[in-house]
């Protein structure tokens, strides 16, 4: 996919203004499935999307003991539309694990088939497809699957004629926040 040249710097800046430098290294952090399952701490979760028309960036933090959720989305589009920020916060169940539910979404065999396991940095991981759709655009979708984590580290969606239209690339790892400031906040939406 060829993206338009204004895109390109604004990729760049918001590759590097946001998240620093990204190195396949640092595309999935060491985070277990036991420490998946027994970490007390926040988890953290960040997707970058990259698209031909748009950038942006989610962010959720669950905080397992309480079940606070917090959801931030920061969208650029490419054209003359306006940034748009937006902050959500909620409850879920204690139990519920924003990691195992990332995990079990790319687990679901009638969705996602893994094809190939492949070397990425020194580490396993799976290539799974999804066929989404014979007739629209994206046709299927990659996902590259940490083997050790069971946690993404990316993925594509393709269009009819075989070419990525956009890429999501995952970062997770474990925060604490011991005085509570991220969810403490307003329900906002902005745009700039």
């Amino acid at each position: 996919m060829v993206m338009k040249s204004a895109l390109t710097p604004l990729i760049l800046a918001v590759s590097i203004g946001l998240t620093g430098l990204m190195t396949p290294s640092a595309l999935a952090n060491n985070v277990s499935t036991q420490n998946v399952q027994s970490q007390a701490s926040i988890e953290h979760m960040r997707r970058k999307i990259i698209d031909s028309t748009y950038v942006a960036l989610y962010e959720e933090w669950f905080n397992p003991a309480t079940g606070l959720q917090r959801y931030d989305s920061y969208y650029i589009p490419s054209s003359g539309e306006k940034n748009t920020v937006e902050k959500k916060s909620f409850q879920l169940k204690p139990e519920e694990s924003l990691y195992k539910a990332t995990i079990k979404r790319f687990q679901d065999i009638y969705v996602w088939k893994p094809f190939a396991i492949v070397q990425i940095d020194g580490k396993k991981v799976e290539k799974r497809r999804a066929s989404v759709t014979p007739k629209g655009n994206p046709v299927y979708e990659i996902a590259y699957i940490d083997l050790s984590t069971g946690l993404p580290i990316k993925e594509e969606h393709y269009d009819d004629k075989n070419q990525v239209m956009t890429t999501i690339v995952y970062f997770f790892d474990h925060v604490n926040d011991p005085n509570g400031d991220i969810f403490n906040h307003k329900d906002t939406t902005t745009k700039k």
